[in-house]
This record gives C-alpha cells, structure tokens and sequence, in this order.
C-alpha cells in the first residue's frame, strides 16, 4: 500500500526511476538462473544505502548461446595490401538476427556495418540461416591509415540476442596481412 510523503523532498516530483538491465549485455553477461536485485543509492550528504533492504529474487532465463557463424572472404592470409581495399565476407546466426559486423584491425574497432548484402549463392548451402539471402558484407579500408608493415585483420559480429564472435579467431588464425602503402 502506498502512503504520501510527509515531507516534500526538494526535487519532487523527480524522485522515481527505471532501470533497464541487459542480462545478455552485461560484462560479464549474467548467467542462467537465480540471482538478487538492490540498488545503492547515494544521499545529498554521500552516503550509500541498499534499496530494498532485502533484495529482490529474480531468476534470468536467457537460454543457451546462439552460435553466430561468420567468414572473412576477402582480404586473403598473408595478402599484400595498399591503398583502398576491399573487406568482405557473410555472417548469419541460426533463429537470430545479426545485428552488427564490426571490421577489426590489431584488434581494435575500426568500421561497422549491418549484414545486408544479398548472397543466395552462400545461402543454397547453409544450414538455418534465417537472414538469407542478407547475410554478406562489405568494408572498404583505406591502408593509408595504417602503418606500413603486419596487420591482423578480423571481424566482431553481435546478434539481436546479445551474443557475440570474433572471426577468424585472431589470436591462433587472424587474417594476417601485410600493408605496403609508397
């Protein structure tokens, strides 16, 4: 049962909240099961105060990861590249939705884009691929933002689920590409 206020807090009526909270977008993402929700909240004076004073029992159920398959076609291993070029490749997730192709050099975020590019000549042999035929994409990368020498290429891909890959995987068998720019 709710009760009025006795006294008038100095930014009435400005005094609730809504949280929304990713269970799948969360680091680490919150796993399957039983867990317990309190807010700390801090007073004008700055002291801390957990509300409820009992938490709340809530129990995520998110299900099983969602395998997100992904190929980078284009640039080759050990390619020599200059100027702009070509990143190309396909993406899908079987019953989910990718969202998000990000182009990855050195392991850092460099472009994103959404796999929208028709491929029916890739979707004829895969497997559940809800998205065909828009499973492919395409970055252009201007090498002369890079460094001359070694690079290791790679792509991040998200799903509408929240789950997530990095392929190749870049620590065993990155896109290994060498930049030669004059």
């Amino acid at each position: 049962m709710r009760t009025p206020l006795t006294t008038k807090p100095l930014n009435c009526p400005g005094t609730g909240f809504q949280a929304r909270i990713s269970t799948l977008g969360a680091f680490p993402p919150l796993p399957d099961g039983p867990h317990k929700l309190q807010i700390r909240v801090r007073d004008q004076t700055g002291r801390f105060t957990f509300y409820p004073t009992d938490p709340l029992n809530i129990t995520v159920k998110n299900g099983a990861a969602v395998p997100i398959v992904g190929v980078l076609e284009s640039p080759a291993s050990g390619e020599k590249l200059s100027g702009t070029v070509s990143v190309s490749g396909y993406v899908y997730s079987p019953g989910q939705r990718v969202t998000t192709v990000s182009l990855l050099v050195d392991g850092r975020l460099l472009s994103s884009v959404r796999p929208t590019q028709a491929r029916p000549e890739i979707c004829a042999s895969l497997p559940n691929a809800d998205a065909c035929p828009a499973v492919g994409f395409t970055f252009t990368l201007n090498t002369k933002l890079l460094l001359n020498g070694p690079h290791v290429l790679g792509i991040l891909a998200f799903s509408d689920r929240g789950d997530s890959v990095t392929f190749p995987n870049l620590v065993t068998d990155g896109i290994n590409v060498s930049v030669q720019n004059e």
